[in-house]
């Protein structure tokens, strides 16, 4: 009997050591090091680039970055020479529609975007942001909203019938809303303040409803991010403290008015474009400004087919050239920008709507590490991930892109991938 417990307690013994030895061996693979050195690194913060660096990854974190000389860099790690290359943390689309779609998703991961976050998606599609891979491949990591708020019956689904909405008509509703968002896994909330399409006027959100969701959304640390394109509507948004607007809310610009008013002036193309940049928006921008609230400004979707253009007639540049100069005027009074491109595959618009975007920041004023920080640091604030993504520093996620040739010195080379990284793992090359 005694032999029988005894050779029992061996058995056991022997099992709980292979078991611990197989852990141990799926852990220590899973946290391999990978060092990049000899880099260009700019790391997203703002900071002066490292010339010559290094980026230590374990597992799907980053561990380390700094000058080579400073980092010590284990004897098992998996090292790979850049030469030199440009290392920059993963870009990210901050305004998408209908990403939920991994295929799409990996075109985005190919062009170096490496999350997206979707501002607009029917609540049954929200699950499909957690899918990761398509046919074995990484894909661009899936942010989003979810439907988005507005008043009952009111826009975009009063128009677009696309089963967007979600209708609150109280401050009590809008407070259980955002317990509900949150147990879906939305990222970030988004509102609607529009109160018309062309000449028919819709419900919209109310002053008391709005402020009671953004108060509970900040209660659980949930940005709001509200669709403004009037003027007139934007301190509504301000005053209720939103975190985010989305476009570039615009005057009155409805082709009746600016008819009159060219038709009546003597230096037409000059009163158009004082139409546009109107001194309201010294106003506008400061209260920005004053409340930190970022701007996703959306150019390439707004002026895509307008702004040196063929199809545009020069009123309509005019106008855009407008839309570019009140840009870089937000910019210059110290106004923080994130970079969005408002892509919608229905539309079929080219994902190089990215390097679009940063063109056409860069025409309102932004140098290109302005540019870099509105498409990492910002971006990822605005989507609700400042803490793990944006920068390149110790405890990120590792999201980084990798360039052939330096942007600040040659913005063009933007487009130059040399490989993409997700989660610390090569995903394109």
């Amino acid at each position: 009997m005694k032999k029988r417990i005894l050779l029992l307690v061996i058995i056991l013994v022997a099992s709980a050591v292979i078991v611990l030895y197989w852990m141990n061996r799926r852990v220590d693979q899973s946290s391999k090091m990978m060092a990049l050195v000899n880099g260009f690194v700019i790391d997203g913060s703002g900071k002066d680039p490292i010339s010559n660096g290094t980026v230590l990854i374990q597992g799907s974190k980053i561990t380390a970055v700094g000058r080579s000389v400073d980092v010590q860099i284990p004897a098992e790690a998996n090292k790979i020479d850049l030469e030199g290359k440009t290392v920059l943390p993963g870009w990210i689309d901050s305004h998408v529609h209908n990403a939920f779609d991994p295929v799409l998703r990996r075109r985005f991961l190919e062009i170096g975007i490496t999350s997206v976050c979707d501002l607009g998606s029917p609540l049954e599609r929200m699950e499909e942001f957690k899918t990761d891979s398509f046919e074995g491949k990484s894909v661009a990591r899936g942010l989003k909203a979810g439907p988005i708020i507005t008043a009952p019956g009111g826009l975009p689904d009063a128009v677009l019938k696309e089963d967007l909405n979600y209708e609150i008509g109280s401050p009590n509703q809008a407070r259980q809303a955002v317990p509900f968002f949150l147990k879906q896994g939305a990222d970030v909330l988004k509102i609607y303040l529009e109160n018309k399409a062309g000449e028919k006027s819709y419900p919209m959100l109310n002053e008391n409803t709005l402020k009671a969701l953004v108060d509970e959304a900040h209660s659980k640390n949930l940005l709001v991010r509200a669709h403004v394109t009037k003027l007139s509507l934007l301190p509504l948004a301000l005053e209720a403290n939103v975190d985010v607007i989305e476009h570039l809310p615009k005057p009155d610009l409805r082709e009746a008015v600016l008819r009159e008013k060219i038709s009546k002036s003597k230096q037409p193309e000059k009163d158009l474009y004082d139409a546009m940049v109107i001194p309201e928006y010294e106003s506008a921008f400061a209260f920005m400004i004053e409340k930190k609230t970022v701007l996703v400004p959306t150019l390439r979707a707004g002026l895509g087919r307008f702004h040196k253009s063929a199809e545009a007639n020069k009123w309509q540049k005019i106008l855009a050239q407008g839309v570019i100069d009140l840009i870089g005027r937000y910019f210059r009074q110290g106004g923080t920008i994130a970079l969005g491109t408002d892509f919608n595959p229905n539309n079929d618009h080219p994902l190089d709507m990215l390097y679009q975007e940063m063109n056409l920041l860069r025409e309102a004023g932004l140098s290109p590490m302005d540019i870099i920080l509105a498409g990492t640091k910002n971006a990822a604030y605005v989507c609700g991930h400042a803490n793990d993504l944006g920068k390149i520093e110790p405890g990120k996620l590792a999201d980084i892109v990798i360039l052939e040739e330096n942007p600040l010195e040659n913005p063009s080379a933007l487009r130059k991938l040399h490989a993409v990284i997700k989660n610390g793992k090569i995903a394109w090359k």
